[in-house]
């Protein structure tokens, strides 16, 4: 296939860790994988996407992966991908976004990440609920470091760092509702510190919005 890794049949499940994907068309891809484990990877120079659990892959742990140079989106959890972690990884330089939780991806983690220099947004979260975005960096991004948008509801971004971006720090947009901003360290980005586009979100207690 077009992958370096594919996961195919429903409840599959194993690991990959400590290895190169170099210039695949996608990186690592899942459809309907349970637990699996990716750690420690680099993935790179993808024609599409980097690391891709797609299609109700669910109780992923994505850790400590290197993600960067990839024709569309570093890492993306789509289609009712849930109960997963991505944590510690660095995605940069990616074609589209960095991260992106997409398509009723509902109850993620995606904490303390490092995001710089996609052509997009750091990280992206939309049509998906019930996440925790928390302590992950995101600058130098094209657009914001943090998205959410296409009716994404009840998720929460807490004590993340969001710097430098070429446009917002952190965008709410698109029907997003009932999403909660506290804790965040907003600062230097080209537009608003956090841009509310839609009704119902809550932007909390704790957040330092300057030099925007």
């Amino acid at each position: 296939e077009s992958y370096g890794v594919a996961w195919r049949q429903p409840g599959t499940t194993g690991a990959a860790i400590d290895s190169r994907f170099g210039h695949n068309f996608y990186g690592l891809y899942s459809y309907a994988a349970s637990d699996l484990v990716i750690r420690g990877n680099e993935v790179h120079h993808s024609v599409r996407y980097g690391i891709d659990p797609h299609t109700r892959s669910n109780r992923l742990l994505i850790e400590g992966n290197v993600s960067h140079h990839n024709g569309k989106h570093g890492i993306i959890l789509a289609e009712e991908c849930t109960q997963s972690i991505i944590r510690d990884n660095t995605v940069f330089e990616n074609a589209l976004h960095g991260i992106v939780i997409y398509q009723r991806s509902n109850g993620n983690l995606v904490e303390r990440n490092i995001a710089y220099g996609n052509a997009l947004q750091g990280i992206n979260l939309n049509d998906s609920a019930e996440s925790t975005i928390r302590d992950n960096s995101s600058y130098d991004n094209g657009e914001a470091g943090i998205g959410v948008g296409q009716s994404a509801a009840d998720n929460l971004l807490a004590g993340n760092t969001v710097r430098d971006n070429r446009k917002d720090g952190i965008s709410l947009y698109s029907d997003a509702t009932r999403n909660t901003v506290r804790e965040n360290v907003v600062s230097g980005n080209a537009r608003s510190g956090i841009s509310v586009k839609s009704a119902g979100n809550v932007i909390g207690d704790g957040n330092r919005i300057f030099r925007n």
